[in-house]
């Protein structure tokens, strides 16, 4: 992670642009947006953040650009926007890909001229904030698929960082992570001594995918502390641990029962299994035979 975090350093540094970044659920998306902030010359003001695809549009409207009371059933109360109320900060918008083609027009207005109208009122404010944008979809092939606006994703993207899922980072750095999440855990439970973790489990764990990336790693972290008082043992980790589901193995044997078993799906016949595989029929047969897909 230590080049990205170096990126995002820079982009601290660029006040004026936007960022973009990518990544899966659960990678850190929003620890890297509130990173940004926090190097950049915003820190002593606020951060908000916001999940996009938590709200209809008249919510998420009124949640970023405010309203005046009595516009809408429910707006008792004038209500000040995220974009106002976080004046000299920064508002980081996760699944920025779920806005409706509405939002997106009201969004690049947003951004391109600095100013919101509140919903109900007639007169603009400027705003002063940082917009940081995440997503864990293509949005250039959405935007090829006229589901998202190009001029938009221009606009959002004028710097991009990409996460990676926690399976495509080094062991060492995985190890590193549960170290982290083991040592603030203790913490958070009070406990005089770090939990150690016995060599097969902690090899259980780096081979296991973590599909959640790393807030499944820290939840995991957090559930171990629960049910244990020193050590962690293999024994200890949970059923999803020690037996992932056969998507989820990493082992060559998994990966080779999962491929054969999706050609054999695709084809009528095992000859033409053979063809696609590259194999002989007997080799084919041996293979269904080991892995019961007969």
């Amino acid at each position: 992670l230590e080049p990205i975090y170096k990126r995002a350093s820079l982009i601290a540094n660029a006040d004026a642009v936007t960022t973009l970044i990518y990544g899966d659920s659960g990678t850190g998306k929003e620890h890297l947006a509130r990173y940004i902030h926090e190097e950049s010359a915003r820190s002593g003001r606020e951060f908000i953040a916001i999940n996009c695809s938590a709200f209809t549009d008249e919510l998420l409207e009124s949640r970023l650009l405010g309203h005046k009371k009595g516009t809408f059933t429910g707006a008792i109360d004038n209500h000040m926007g995220f974009f106002e109320s976080a004046k000299g900060g920064t508002v980081f918008l996760d699944e920025i890909g779920d806005i409706s083609p509405y939002m997106q027009q009201l969004l690049l207005r947003v951004i391109q001229e600095k100013k919101i109208l509140p919903i109900g009122e007639n007169k603009e404010r400027k705003i002063d904030v940082r917009i940081i944008a995440a997503t864990n979809k293509d949005l250039t092939k959405l935007c090829g698929e006229d589901k998202f606006r190009w001029d938009l994703y221009y606009r959002l993207a004028v710097t991009e960082l990409n996460l990676p899922p926690l399976i495509e980072r080094e062991n060492s750095e995985r190890k590193e992570l549960l170290d982290y999440f083991l040592m603030k855990k203790k913490e958070l439970f009070k406990r005089s001594k770090k939990l150690s973790v016995s060599k097969g489990a902690l090899q259980v764990i780096l081979n296991y995918p973590f599909p959640g990336n790393v807030r499944e790693l820290e939840n995991l972290v957090e559930s171990l502390y629960v049910f244990n008082e020193v050590e962690v043992n293999k024994t200890d980790l949970p059923e999803r641990i020690l037996s992932p589901a056969d998507e989820s193995k990493m082992d060559l044997n998994s990966i080779e029962k999962a491929h054969v078993e999706k050609v054999l799906k695709m084809v009528k016949s095992n000859a033409e299994a053979c063809r696609i595989l590259g194999i002989t029929i007997n080799t084919l047969k041996a293979k269904m035979k080991l892995y019961e897909l007969v």
